[in-house]
């Protein structure tokens, strides 16, 4: 996962010097891939999504490769929900990164981890040095409860709010393709926003040709 690390401490650099430059943010994140890459026809389809109620680089996590769709959120956690990235821990199936408020006199934060499987048996968006990609099974954001409430509001905006669960502390959950987001209460601080298998599992390879097997 070094180069994941690499890549959020330059996408941080480059955050820091050009923000003002959020058009530019989709070129930015195809320049990861190949120009080929099947990914980019999804990108296109959640800008479109996202972009018709302002949330600029939306996206879905569930069956995706962990470099594409962390890349587009810490982007918009980035730029649009005002925060710094400020340190990743990483094991095999795991990555864990911290952002924190750029101005904040509190100590609020945001994790954000997700657990994935190392999968050989396809073509995902960015190999990693084993040669394997990284595909999303669960996400978990945890933080401060004024900051997780917000963005559970803003960034998954476009999808439809059911309030209420089945789980203890469940507040409210939105569906959209192979995700559950569901907003959790934690305690009277702390809250979280879980990634989970819905109601539905997309096809990504019959819609987007993504994640194709390896011939």
């Amino acid at each position: 996962m070094q180069k994941m690390k690499k890549l959020l401490f330059l996408l941080a650099l480059c955050l820091h010097f050009a923000a003002y430059a959020q058009d530019e943010s989709k070129e930015n994140l195809d320049a990861y891939a190949d120009k080929t890459n099947p990914y980019r026809k999804l990108a296109q389809s959640l800008d479109g999504i996202g972009q018709s109620d302002g949330v600029r680089n939306f996206t879905t996590f569930r069956g995706l490769d962990v470099n594409f769709c962390n890349t587009r959120f810490s982007v918009y956690l980035q730029t649009n929900f005002a925060l710094s990235y400020k340190s990743s821990v990483d094991t095999k199936t795991t990555t864990l990164i911290k952002y924190v408020p750029r101005v904040s006199s509190s100590s609020q934060y945001i994790n954000v981890k997700y657990t994935f499987q190392n999968r050989k048996d396809l073509l995902g968006y960015m190999k990693t040095e084993d040669g394997s990609y990284n595909i999303v099974t669960g996400v978990e954001i945890t933080g401060s409860k004024a900051l997780i409430v917000n963005l559970f509001l803003m960034y998954w905006k476009p999808l439809q709010t059911t309030i209420g669960g089945y789980k203890i502390g469940e507040v409210a959950s939105k569906q959209f393709y192979s995700d559950k987001v569901s907003l959790i209460g934690v305690s009277a601080s702390i809250a979280k926003i879980t990634i989970q298998q819905g109601n539905t599992t997309m096809d990504y390879n019959a819609t987007y040709g993504i994640n194709a097997p390896k011939k």
